[in-house]
């Protein structure tokens, strides 16, 4: 009689189960593609421009390209054009990347560096001017160009201290990111209220203003570097189109 109880018992939950609706499919996050221009300084001379853009390549999966070159006078002495790429997607509601390439070419040294992210085995490989490497990497590890989209993506979530763990430079560097508060920032395009956050375990001096008017594009950043050169790139121009969603892999 109880064994029967309890066979009657299971069937009830077997049969609850069954007509439970399925569970929905995760979603990514709504983004949409944009290009982003900005001006370049140093303490007051403009010395390059920077082109930020976000698409999809036929795949379905992201683009995070960033491209400066030198304007102005810079351009008489500094020949450099420095290139930076991520190619990624979303997992678990955050920025993944798959590859990184940087590539800086056009001056006295040129350089190329590639990360290839193998997220089933754990481990990136490193290729310095076609010298290769791995190492291994624990999930939620960021590219040193993605983490700016996955600050974003944390902002919008409220978070007010943001910790990620970078590769970079052949290892892999926390990155604490601290909210300062909410601050207006003027720009040539008008006036923004923006989320102000500084990387907070550097001993260089590292802000950048996010502003939610323009989906938390950053809007200025500034940079003091270990010799005291102060640098500020600043938006000037955007352009944003519309990216179809896709389900989460």
């Amino acid at each position: 009689m109880h064994i029967q109880c309890r066979l009657n018992l299971q069937w009830m939950l077997l049969l609850l189960l069954c007509l439970l609706p399925p569970r929905p499919l995760l979603a990514e996050p709504v983004m949409r593609g944009f290009e982003a221009v900005y001006t370049l300084k140093r303490e007051s001379l403009t010395i390059g421009q920077t082109v930020n853009t976000l698409s999809r390549d036929n795949t379905g999966r992201y683009v995070f390209e960033s491209s400066t070159v030198p304007v102005g006078i810079a351009a008489m002495f500094v020949k450099d054009k420095i290139m930076e790429r991520s190619l990624w997607t979303f997992h678990d509601n955050q920025p993944r990347p798959i590859e990184y390439l940087y590539d800086r070419s056009g001056g006295r040294k040129n350089r190329t560096v590639k990360l290839s992210f193998d997220w089933e085995k754990s481990i990136v490989t490193n290729v310095i001017n076609d010298d290769p490497w791995q190492m291994k990497i624990e999930p939620g590890v960021q590219d040193k160009l993605l983490y700016q989209l996955a600050i974003a993506q944390e902002l919008k979530q409220g978070k007010q201290h943001i910790q990620f763990q970078v590769a970079d430079g052949g290892t892999t560097k926390t990155y604490e990111i601290g909210v300062q508060g909410e601050e207006p920032v003027a720009t040539p395009l008008g006036n923004y209220q923006t989320i102000k956050v500084k990387r907070l375990n550097t001993n260089r001096s590292i802000t950048i203003w996010f502003a939610k008017e323009l989906e938390y594009l950053p809007v200025r950043i500034e940079y003091t570097g270990r010799e005291g050169s102060h640098f500020i790139a600043q938006l000037k121009a955007v352009k944003f189109t519309n990216m179809p969603a896709m389900p989460v892999q």
